[in-house]
């Protein structure tokens, strides 16, 4: 008789052990999704980031290019009309990078390095910039 108390007090801790197992396996995968999605949520935004920098940059190269077309037609002694159409877009281009590049300061950033990142980006956007403005004056 104590024998089958036994084996059914063995059986009963050994279904209620792989229970808390199994509650375990459930809490741990929970974390792990959990985890997962903030990283996911965090690259997700970091390539919004970069799109938008992305945009930025190339809003900058059409303006940059439109102020070297300028300058090489002003050398070549064009008409003015032909140099004002393109002073004009490089001054769109211009306007455009700005609302582009405030967006990007716009997005959060997530911890020390990232915000030292996006000041240094910002400063290099700030120098390109002027440097553009200068020439298209």
């Amino acid at each position: 008789m104590f024998n089958r108390i036994r084996i059914s007090t063995t059986l009963f801790l050994i279904l209620i052990l792989c229970g808390i197992l199994q509650i375990g396996s459930n809490g741990m995968s929970f974390w792990a999704f959990r985890d997962d999605l903030q990283r996911l949520n965090q690259v997700e935004q970091s390539n919004q980031q970069r799109a938008a920098l992305a945009q930025t940059r190339a809003v900058m190269l059409q303006a940059s290019t439109a102020l070297n077309k300028a300058g090489t037609l002003t050398a070549l002694s064009y008409p003015a009309d032909d140099i004002k159409t393109l002073m004009t877009t490089a001054r769109a281009s211009l306007t455009q990078s700005t609302t582009l590049f405030k967006s990007f300061m716009a997005m959060t950033a997530g911890n020390e390095h990232v915000r030292a990142l996006q000041k240094e980006t910002e400063k290099s956007f700030a120098r390109w910039h002027n440097d553009l403005e200068h020439q298209a004056t």
